[in-house]
């Protein structure tokens, strides 16, 4: 009965996942690579896409993001957390649901530019910090502007190791961002 039992849950999680990629993945394909591709390598990705297909940009890593000392908070508070810097577009499938301090739905368009991060409320709640207050990730300053309810995909890894933060793609080569000691993917 136990062999049964076993086997049945996992035809039902694979069933499960395989109806569940797309989103899990945010999208039908997610190529990983340890470091920047070079130009070489991006046509030979280009070129093996088929005609019409939306490419979105994200850089994850782990680092360490920290309260800035203010008065309700006199020494800063230090979390890891599980960044990524996404491009227009993202993501391609599913819902991203984030609202602002006024809880005004917010998108990804409201990043480029900007040094703003979105953050799940955990890392909020870790470091005594609310929406509008800044947290410093390497040697930049980002202002807290919006709290991610609903975020899809899990990318490579079902587990994250700390909350998750969102900034924009044209922010991810700040000063100290992804220097020594962070893991980026």
């Amino acid at each position: 009965a136990a062999r049964v039992s076993v086997g049945s849950f996992l035809a039902s999680l694979d069933q499960s996942l395989g109806q569940e990629a797309r989103s899990l993945l945010t999208g039908d394909l997610e190529l990983i690579s340890g470091k920047p591709l070079n130009v070489e390598q991006e046509a030979s990705v280009a070129a093996q896409l088929p005609g019409g297909s939306q490419r979105v940009d994200r850089v994850s890593l782990l680092t360490m993001a920290a309260s800035v000392p203010q008065a309700r908070a006199k020494a800063g508070r230090s979390r890891l957390v599980q960044l990524s810097a996404v491009g227009p577009g993202y993501p391609v499938v599913g819902k991203l649901s984030v609202v602002g301090p006024h809880g005004q739905s917010l998108g990804v368009e409201h990043l480029k530019g900007q040094a703003r991060a979105y953050v799940q409320r955990d890392l909020l709640t870790q470091l005594n910090l609310k929406l509008g207050d800044p947290v410093r990730v390497g040697e930049k300053r980002f202002i807290l502007a919006g709290l991610i309810l609903e975020e899809p995909g899990l990318g490579a890894g079902a587990f994250t190791l700390g909350p998750r933060m969102l900034i924009g793609l044209d922010q991810a080569g700040a000063p100290g961002l992804m220097g020594f000691g962070s893991k980026v993917s």
